[in-house]
């Protein structure tokens, strides 16, 4: 992988800036739930219970992932910054993202899933190009599965 990312805890500055990003459809994302644990003092915590990390590459704001666990399982939320989407970004940062997870973590499933909006064409490419499949259709959405032992070196 030629990018260096860094994961560093979610915190009110990288939140704010986060929370700020507005995609080419006009959409945001859902912060609240930050907003809500940092209105209350309490560490900061996502959607679904989630933990946040801001992602940089060369000192710059690019990114957020997330990290769940349900049944065992990892589950991850992410996102480019508007200005890094088609930039080439997305695999690197995606597989980044899964091994920052894992060893954060100490991860020892065999695979990490994620849900995305059927109507988020781009974001659906990127997963699968890196590898992920599909595990379930859910109205609006696609639960998506990525084995581990496909992770390159």
């Amino acid at each position: 992988m030629s990018n260096n990312f860094e994961f560093r805890k979610l915190e009110a500055a990288s939140l704010n800036a986060i929370a700020s990003w507005v995609y080419a459809t006009g959409e945001t994302l859902f912060m609240q739930p930050y907003f809500d644990c940092q209105s209350a003092n309490r560490p900061l915590r996502g959607p679904a219970d989630c933990e946040g990390f801001a992602v940089y590459l060369n000192q710059q704001l690019i990114g957020l992932f997330e990290f769940s666990f349900s049944d065992e399982r990892m589950i991850l939320g992410l996102a480019l910054s508007p200005l890094h989407v088609g930039k080439g970004l997305s695999s690197d940062f995606i597989l980044a993202g899964i091994r920052f997870g894992i060893e954060h973590y100490d991860y020892r499933g065999s695979a990490v899933f994620l849900e995305v909006e059927k109507s988020n064409i781009a974001a659906v490419k990127a997963y699968t190009k890196v590898g992920f499949s599909l595990l379930d259709e859910n109205g609006d959405s696609f639960t998506l599965a990525f084995s581990l032992d496909k992770m390159p070196g």
